[in-house]
C-alpha cells in the first residue's frame, strides 16, 4: 500500500482507500471547517461590497434629487421675479 501526505497536517499516512486525503477524522474535520471559514469570508466580502454599492447608489440618488429640487426652485424664482 502506498503512503500519502495528509492534506491538512502534512503527516505521512497509509490510506485505507486510495481516495483518502487526510490522516485522521480530526484532520478531515479541521480541513472542512477551514474551508467553511474561507467560504464565509468570501460571502461576507460580497455582502459588504453589495451594501457599499447600494449605499453609493442611494447617496448619488439623494444628490440628484437635491440638484433637481434646486433647479425647480431656481426656475420658480425666475418666474416669480
Amino acid at each position: 500500500m502506498m503512503v500519502k501526505n495528509c492534506k491538512s497536517c502534512g503527516k505521512e499516512f497509509k490510506p485505507y482507500r486510495s481516495s483518502n486525503k487526510y490522516c485522521s477524522t480530526v484532520c478531515r474535520r479541521d480541513a472542512h471547517h477551514q474551508k467553511n471559514e474561507e467560504d464565509n469570508k468570501i460571502i461576507m466580502q460580497k455582502i459588504l461590497k453589495g451594501v457599499e454599492e447600494y449605499n453609493k447608489k442611494r447617496e448619488i440618488e439623494k444628490m440628484l434629487e437635491k440638484h433637481r429640487k434646486l433647479k425647480e426652485f431656481e426656475a420658480l424664482c425666475r418666474v416669480n421675479f
